[in-house]
């Protein structure tokens, strides 16, 4: 029991951090985790025991996972040699020189677990410098080469460490064995990752081939791969489970680009749900680093004799380290590049490259997952220290990118990229004006009442998106001459509320119930367009649930059977509504105080319009509405069309990108599943 609260309170800080980051955007998520895991830590009694086995089954395998499966980029693909070369001699290089220097900095610390620790601190973390990139304007090349690097050096990286701690377990290394199982398990489990994801691959077509069409069950075989491969290359053929799931995603994204057309919603439903996963995993290793932080200091500070101050230097140098090794790596490839030319080495980049390589989710798995105590029962030599120094070099290579990266980018010419194209609010803007033209072009006598209806929803989202892109737009004078007389036009339903209350025409509690009606739509229209009602939404939502509860529980059955002269009774309360709606607005312009030309005559006829509509509808029979139905969903799908048209045409026009329209069309194709889905009838 004491585990799902611990996974249950893990989620509920992962949300949270997002929503923090929401609002401070300047912090990046896994250090906002890192805090949150450091208070549950403080404030909670929770102990978790971190088995190695489970732990890198449930973390590493998918996470690498992921990684392969967005392997193959052009950008990557043209920057292959030196990833490829950081990825692998780099991981080696840190290993030895780090674990040479860390070894002779704690000398009670022996060389097996300094080789180990270097080892796990040579991965990078793309999710990391990903979202540091998005705050500054950080050169491409860097970013891809950081995003290529980190593929493949968290398999090299956890490859080593793995021997490294072997090595330190059993007290035993030998470099020929060490160098014969190397190629093993490398080779092997390459070619297991290849091989049985292309098993999986092909029976997951076959069985859909043969009727098995189900996407649930299609979707639940796709997150169980990369735990399946990882589980038999690791426990039937000794192999490296790492190498596996990143040879296994990059085969699955391979083979995926192939059938992905034959069944988008399949792709669609599993990435999705894969991402889901991967925000989970991702968010909670941060969540336990900082939950094992005062452990890990506490136990650092009881082993050293200098108390605080030794082990956090034990952890800049470190880091320091790392950062410079980086940093002279990539300056020396630039001085090879170059032919030896040394004016032609730009430091700035190689100071960048270092600084871009920040340690996250797999530098703190491996370390989690070093045992509690020995198979001879002795505690692991130094796990506290090492615990408090991955965590430390992992926390301060993202202050330093932080810090450092904006102040040695140029984030001018971001911004002159980024003014070349709308922004993709502006772009929904676009495409809901050409659908309101096309629903224009299409309307006539018999689908008008749905047309006026679609149109009124149309520009409430119009006009959310207008006040969110011009603060100032609240200040718009037709503006507020809409809004003013929509407030009209909710006080007139009120008052016709009150006096067929107090002329008996309606009871108390429908009194009450059309009144919390009310309010549901004025809250509901202002929130639509970006403001708050003036009145309290936390009273309505408040009243609505205790009517809707009274509903439930003391309703009588016998008024199922009184439907009939409900909707008739039901009918003449939305007529008197309306009515007064449509009379107060007439009486308001007419006032003597009250400039009339000021309001537009399609704004005034739009509102009075809304309320005739509503009338009808009440009124209309159970055909009628069958056939407004109909009248709604066929302009609806004309909308959506016009959407899709207008996004290939700022596409054309190059005044959006890629990205940008992709993202587009995928709105309108969610909405499009929403709105015309059977289950979105909330009525």
């Amino acid at each position: 029991m004491v585990i799902i609260e611990l996974i249950m309170l893990l989620v509920v800080l992962l949300l949270v951090s997002t929503v923090i980051n929401h609002y401070l955007p300047m912090i990046p998520g896994s250090l906002i985790q890192i805090g949150l895991g450091l208070l549950l830590s403080v404030f909670t009694n929770f102990k978790i025991n971190f088995e190695t086995e489970w732990f890198l089954l449930l973390f590493i395998a998918p996470l690498l996972f992921n990684d392969g499966k967005r392997f193959p980029k052009r950008e990557l693909w043209q920057l292959k040699l030196p990833i490829f070369i950081n990825a692998i001699a780099l991981v080696v290089i840190t290993m030895l020189f780090g674990g040479i220097i860390i070894n002779w900095m704690i000398p009670e610390m022996p060389f097996a677990v300094a080789f180990a620790l270097a080892a796990i601190l040579s991965p990078t973390d793309p999710v990391a410098v990903q979202s540091i990139a998005k705050r500054s304007n950080l050169p491409g090349s860097i970013l891809h080469l950081v995003s290529g690097e980190s593929l493949i050096n968290d398999a090299s990286g956890l490859i080593c460490f793995k021997y490294a701690l072997a090595a330190a377990i059993t007290g035993q290394f030998m470099l020929s064995h060490a160098i014969g199982d190397f190629f093993y398990i490398s080779v092997v489990g390459l070619v297991a990752g290849i091989f049985l994801m292309y098993l999986l691959v092909k029976l997951r077509r076959y069985l859909y081939d043969h009727g098995m069409q189900n996407i649930i069950f299609l979707t639940v075989a796709y997150i169980l791969t990369p735990f399946v491969i990882y589980f038999i290359s690791e426990d039937w053929l000794h192999a490296s489970g790492v190498i596996s799931v990143v040879s296994a995603g990059i085969t699955f994204h391979l083979m995926s680009r192939r059938t992905s057309i034959v069944n988008p919603e399949l792709k669609l439903v599993t990435e999705k749900t894969w991402n889901v996963i991967i925000y989970i995993l991702n968010g909670i290793i941060f969540l336990l680093l900082g939950f094992s932080l005062p452990e890990a200091m506490g136990g650092s500070i009881q082993t050293i004799q200098l108390g605080t101050v030794q082990p956090i230097f034990y952890a800049i140098v470190t880091w320091a380290v790392l950062l410079l090794i980086r940093t002279l790596w990539i300056a020396g490839y630039q001085l090879v590049a170059n032919r030896w030319d040394y004016h032609q080495v730009n430091w700035r980049v190689s100071i960048l490259s270092g600084l871009s390589g920040v340690r996250g989710a797999v530098t703190m798995v491996g370390v989690l997952s070093i045992p509690l105590a020995t198979p001879a029962g002795r505690a692991f030599p130094e796990r506290p220290l090492v615990l408090f120094i991955a965590a430390s070099v992992i926390i301060l290579s993202l202050l330093s990118a932080i810090i450092l990266i904006p102040l040695l980018t140029d984030n001018k010419a971001e911004v002159i990229e980024y003014d070349q194209y709308l922004t993709e609010d502006e772009a929904q803007a676009k495409m809901i004006q050409s659908a309101i033209k096309e629903i224009h072009k299409s309307q006539n006598e018999h689908n008008q009442q749905a047309a006026f209806d679609l149109i009124f929803q149309y520009q409430l989202m119009l006009r959310k998106l207008n006040h969110s892109l011009h603060s100032n737009r609240i200040n718009d004078f037709s503006f507020n001459n809409e809004l003013a007389l929509r407030r009209i036009a909710f006080s007139g339903e009120r008052k016709a509320a009150l006096r067929m209350y107090e002329d008996g025409e309606i009871k108390r509690d429908e009194y009450v119930a059309v009144s919390q009606i009310i309010n549901r739509r004025e809250a509901a229209m202002f929130d639509s367009v970006g403001m708050r009602s003036s009145r309290s939404t936390v009273r309505t939502d408040f009243n609505t649930l205790l009517s809707g509860l009274k509903k439930f529980f003391f309703s009588s059955s016998k008024t199922k059977h009184r439907g009939e002269r409900l909707q008739r009774h039901w009918a003449m309360i939305i007529n008197g509504l309306s009515q007064s709606a449509i009379e107060e607005v007439k009486n308001y312009l007419n006032r003597d105080d009250i400039d009339s030309s000021s309001f537009e005559n399609q704004m005034v006829d739009h509102i009075i319009v809304f309320y005739r509509n509503r009338m009808n509808r009440v009124n209309s029979t159970s055909l009628d509405r069958d056939d407004y139905d109909q009248q709604y969903d066929n302009l609806q799908v004309k909308g959506f069309g016009a959407q899709r048209l207008e996004v290939q045409q700022l596409l054309d026009d190059k005044q959006i990108d890629w990205s940008i329209s992709n993202d587009l069309r995928q709105h309108v194709n969610y909405l499009e599943n929403v709105l015309m889905s059977p289950l979105s009838d909330d009525d």
